[in-house]
């Protein structure tokens, strides 16, 4: 029999439900684009602290004589990123740890959480509207309030949809509880946007740099720099941070919902091999633009 055959036709569309046999391409165009700026942002680091690095190394050597010079001081770079190392890891693991914990928690008391939560954030905001009010700040005091109200309307809005989403939290701690994977995706999304982080904070500072015109000369004879770089192109830098940051975001949440349909709509007696991988594969693909 035809595997096919099985597959149901939509009532809306006309196309078969749940038939992955033709994947499709979504927004390639998307894909694509991102990749390329991604490429762009990698190229343009390595070569500025590559191909500039003469230029940075003057650089950085006429500020620390200028630094050291004027405040008699010398400037040794002797920092010891030991302890930096230590702390992002220590870090990881401990919030990895959390993770599970926090899951734990929300599959039996999801709905207590929520509404504490929002009472928490009420009885914050008329904190902070008392305490602006009675240090004689009015204006900011009347903002206060407004967002206090506007935080009340909207707790008085979503009583009612508290218990649904509750069940829904209690249902996402269930299935990554069974499909553990899930986590794995979240912690290797965040190692990489460290890392990117890290890439544009160097090409962000590299271009300030070798975008320093020279004033001139101090009284000590050290060159002195005009930092000046083009805001366009900084505009740009700061974009594909974000842009980055938001697609890594996306691709964890597609991933965790496409394990979320696999549990949902796979029979219990025929489980589904590596859900996660298989997810996580559409995600950076056929779902990636």
């Amino acid at each position: 029999m035809d595997d096919n055959s099985n597959i149901r036709q939509s009532a809306q569309f006309e196309e078969k439900r749940l038939d992955y046999g033709k994947p499709v391409y979504r927004d390639v165009w998307c894909a694509v684009i991102y990749y390329l700026v991604l490429g762009t942002v990698v190229g343009v680091t390595l070569w500025i602290w590559i191909a500039k690095w003469p230029e940075i190394e003057e650089h950085n050597e006429n500020v620390k004589n200028a630094a050291s010079q004027s405040n008699g001081v010398s400037w040794e770079n002797n920092f010891d990123y030991t302890g930096v190392f230590v702390t992002l890891i220590s870090c990881a693991v401990i919030g990895l740890l959390f993770g599970f914990c926090w899951l734990q928690i929300l599959r039996y008391i999801a709905s207590f959480i929520i509404k504490a939560m929002l009472f928490l954030s009420i009885f914050l905001w008329i904190f902070v509207t008392v305490l602006v009010f009675y240090d004689g700040k009015t204006s900011l005091g009347i903002i206060a309030a407004i967002f206090t109200l506007i935080l009340i309307m909207y707790t008085w809005c979503v009583w009612g949809r508290i218990r649904f989403a509750s069940v829904l939290l209690a249902l996402g701690a269930r299935i990554t509880g069974v499909y553990s994977g899930v986590v794995y995706v979240q912690f290797i999304t965040v190692i990489f946007t460290i890392i990117w982080c890290g890439v544009i904070a160097m090409c962000m500072l590299g271009y300030i740099i070798i975008s320093a015109g020279q004033e001139g000369t101090d009284a000590n004879g050290n060159i002195t720099y005009n930092y000046d770089p083009n805001a366009w192109a900084m505009l740009g830098i700061v974009f594909s941070l974000y842009w980055t940051l938001e697609v890594n975001s996306n691709i964890s949440h597609t991933t965790a919902c496409g394990v979320s349909a696999v549990w949902y709509f796979t029979p219990q007696d025929k489980p589904v091999r590596k859900p996660t991988y298989n997810a996580f594969n559409r995600s950076m693909t056929t779902s990636f633009g």
